[in-house]
């Protein structure tokens, strides 16, 4: 099994996504799912998401969020390769109890499936603390 990294890819090495490296984020490594708890407080999750074209060449995902169990495909359900362009994620998440980042094997299963979720935010409603 493979770490959920904070600031790092999940081999431990620094956070890549289209060729440029980032130092906040998460890395993971498929099959994974991370949930977030939101409490209905956010009402947008921005991030940029890819696979790591140097460490993982090889590397295959598929990417969802889930609101509240309602799936949301990345990249319009499209596999992930190492050549695909990073997706720039904008997610309303206004009234969502949680938030479940999604990776999910590739075609060649789970070899070099290391994918970086980097400058990820949840912004928060107007007035909330």
């Amino acid at each position: 099994s493979w770490p959920l990294r904070r600031d790092a890819s999940a081999t431990g090495h620094a956070l890549r996504v289209a060729g440029n490296v980032h130092e906040k984020g998460l890395g993971t490594h498929a099959p994974c799912r991370v949930r977030y708890s939101l409490g209905k407080k956010f009402h947008r999750f921005d991030a940029l998401v890819g696979i790591d074209a140097i460490t993982s060449p090889r590397g295959r995902a598929r990417l969802a969020l889930e609101l509240d169990g309602k799936r949301v495909e990345l990249n319009d359900g499209k596999e992930f390769t190492a050549a695909s362009p990073a997706v720039r994620v904008r997610q309303d998440v206004s009234g969502v109890q949680s938030l479940t980042l999604i990776v999910e094997t590739g075609a060649l299963g789970d070899v070099q499936a290391n994918v970086n979720w980097v400058s990820p935010r949840l912004v928060k409603n107007a007035g909330t603390k």
